[in-house]
């Protein structure tokens, strides 16, 4: 699928103006990484294999709104923090979807859940989530688990969401692939280690196949190793 060429984002004039900078860019154009549908997901585990620098914002408030003017600003990804911003599975698939349609499927929302539980994944990844993170990652099969709810089989056991697309609408794919394929193959798995355990184990969950990041929670980390907090190192 094709896309008409983007407008121009804004004013150059009007935004130094007002003293707000332009957001900064990666190496990478996630214009080339949108998805069939802005109901899709973007492709953002292929955006992660090509090794170039992806720059991202966050939303760690449940509201739609600030969620709009997120999507406007250009950054290649958002992650949207459930861990530690209260919220029901309705919200979080409001802001998955608000990203998605607001930034025309050119910034990724990649959502932090609050457990590792299957529903979070389904509902996360049904919304159109680009990638999910999981907090407290400790072990292989942890992994290994994850992995397997977050992918259709042959490679996992993720349940057929009947309700994610207009289907006949939105669910185009490119040709030679399906539906599941796209939900298998665009979104991120992405294990979060934020212990001595888990830090002690990393090798072994970075080998997990389906694996495709690692993100260090390194505030926890040094808690965990009964150091002082701190964010550096």
């Amino acid at each position: 699928m094709s896309y008409a060429p983007r407008p121009p984002r804004g004013s150059p004039y009007m935004a130094g103006a007002f003293g707000i900078p332009v957001p900064p860019k990666g190496d990478l154009n996630m214009e080339d990484y949108r998805a069939n549908s802005l109901n899709q997901p973007p492709r953002f585990r292929d955006a992660l294999k090509t090794g170039k620098v992806i720059i991202g914002t966050g939303i760690g408030i449940a509201s739609v709104p600030s969620a709009k003017v997120t999507a406007s600003l250009g950054y290649d990804w958002c992650f949207i923090d459930a861990e530690h911003t209260p919220m029901g599975p309705e919200m979080l698939t409001e802001l998955i979807k608000t990203i998605n349609y607001y930034s025309e499927g050119c910034m990724a929302p990649v959502v932090r859940l609050p457990t590792h539980g299957h529903e979070w994944i389904a509902w996360a990844l049904d919304a159109g989530a680009a990638g999910i993170i999981l907090p407290h990652t400790e072990t292989a099969e942890q992994a290994r688990k994850v992995v397997n709810a977050a992918r259709f089989a042959p490679h996992g056991n993720r349940s057929f969401p009947p309700f994610a697309q207009t289907y006949g609408y939105t669910d185009a794919t490119p040709e030679g692939t399906s539906l599941l394929d796209m939900w298998s193959n665009n979104a991120a798995v992405i294990m979060q280690i934020e212990s001595a355990e888990g830090a002690k184990n990393a090798e072994e969950i970075c080998a997990v196949p389906g694996v495709d990041a690692i993100m260090i929670g390194t505030g926890d980390l040094r808690l965990s190793m009964r150091l002082p907090f701190s964010f550096d190192g």
